[in-house]
Order: C-alpha cells, then structure tokens, then sequence
C-alpha cells in the first residue's frame, strides 16, 4: 500500500532551508534519461518553487495551468536548483519566470510557470512547507516512468499510458503536474524515437493543462507537426474513457548527445 503522494515525496525536490522562492531536484538515476535530466523532475522543482508561495490562510487549492521549458544547455547531469521570479499575480492568477541552474549556480534551462488559485471564504490553513523541507530518505533507482506506472503501448503512435495510483496524486485525488508533464515526455520520446531509430532528448517543451487528471485511466497520442524527425511533437493526453482532453503538449526532440 503506498501513500498518497509518495512517489512525488521520493523524487526528492526540496525547499531551500530560508527562501519559498527556490527548490532544488537532488541527482538520482529516476530522474537521468539518455545523459540529460527528466524535464518533468525539472517541473516539480518549478511547481514547488513556484506554487508554494500562494498558499495563504485562504487558499484551498493551487492548480498548474500552463508550464513552458526551454534547455540551454545539454548534457548537465547533476543536481538542478529551480529559482522562481514573479511576473503577474492578482491572488487569483499568477505566471512566474524559472531559471533551471547547474550545481554551480550556471544557467542550464529558462521556463514559465502558470497557476490558478482557489480561495475560501473562510480561513483554510495547513502546513504545505515542511514536508518539502525535511531529509531525502527513499530514492527511486527505477526510471521514473516505470515507477509511476506509465507504459509505451505504441512508439509508433506515440501513445503511453497511465492509470495513476495514490503514489503521483496530491491531495484533492488529482495527479500531480510533473506526472502529467511525464506522460507527455514519455510519449513524445517513444515516439521520435521510433522515427528516428536512436536515442532522443527533450530540448523544449510547451503545455497547457486543461482540466485535472483523475480516477480515470488515461493515454496519450503524438503527431509531427511537420516533417517528421525535423520538427516539433503535438503530444494530446486524454481521457482514455471518455475521450475528454486534458493537457495539450508541443516538445522539440532531438537526437542524444553519443558518449
């Protein structure tokens, strides 16, 4: 039995000890594939760099709606700190600019992060800072699409699926951002790579999260958006029972870097 969020707990990003603005994703082998960092690891220390400062005595919920991501420089492998600076919020809404940095503080990536932000009435306090704040005991050594359960069912169609436990949900039942930012990583890959018949990296990545992933399982469908191998990937997750769209991606792939 695992516990709701565990999954998202083991990938390990942390809070700075004394800023709310700054989380960093700590090196695992979950977290590497094809000698570059996962863009959704890399989103989760965005989501908490970002999304954590909204939380007030009223704030029921905070949702991701949109996450842009844009690699400056390949083959880092190592830790990556998430620094967030606000461009817009009126406590409803907020857009936040990420810097993605090297261990030594150099620039590896440049992002923008959006939310939505749900308030009560009435106050609705909680502590949301601690557990991002405590030690890194449970790595995950398996990739982390395995251990998320998410499956390749067709490269060729590009369409990966997901019946998600409690371990990538947050509270509220909902998968957490950086797992669905993963179905679309993990679809957009099998898929170049099938055309292209080597190893692939994602070097950009747009989404817009259109409506919560739930109980329901889901999938996801990828297309080139003109020639295929030389352009950038549509991947569309949906409602594998209804159909419903979810979240729609375009990411740019391009070949590994060989070693």
């Amino acid at each position: 039995m695992t516990g709701v969020g565990e999954l998202v707990d083991r990938i390990g990003v942390r809070l700075h000890p004394t800023r709310d603005d700054t989380a960093t994703l700590p090196l695992s082998p979950a977290v590497v594939r094809n000698g570059e960092m996962l863009v959704a690891g890399m989103m989760l220390a965005a989501d908490l760099a970002s999304g954590i400062r909204l939380h007030d005595a009223y704030v029921t919920t905070v949702l991701t709606t949109s996450f842009s991501f844009r690699r400056a420089a390949r083959g880092y492998v190592g830790p990556v700190t998430a620094v967030a600076a606000p461009l817009f919020a009126d406590g409803r809404r907020a857009v936040d600019r990420i810097d993605f940095c090297n261990g030594e503080g150099g620039s590896i990536a440049t992002g923008l992060i959006s939310f939505v932000v749900r308030r009560a009435d009435t106050p609705y306090s909680r502590d949301v800072y601690s557990k991002y704040r405590s030690a890194w005991t449970q790595p995950i050594e398996a990739p982390l699409s395995e251990a998320a359960g998410i499956e390749v069912a067709d490269a060729a169609t590009g369409r990966v699926t997901l019946h998600a436990g409690d371990d990538v949900r947050r509270e509220g039942g909902i998968v957490q951002g950086a797992f669905v930012t993963l179905l679309g990583e993990a679809s957009a890959l099998a898929f170049a790579e099938h055309t292209l018949q080597a190893p692939a990296v994602v070097e950009s990545l747009n989404v817009d999260y259109l409506a919560p992933v739930g109980n329901d399982p889901v999938a996801t469908e990828a297309r080139w958006l003109a020639a295929p191998g030389e352009s950038d990937i549509e991947v569309v997750l949906h409602d594998d029972t209804t159909g419903s769209v979810l979240a729609v991606f375009v990411i740019g792939v391009a070949r590994a870097i060989s070693r």
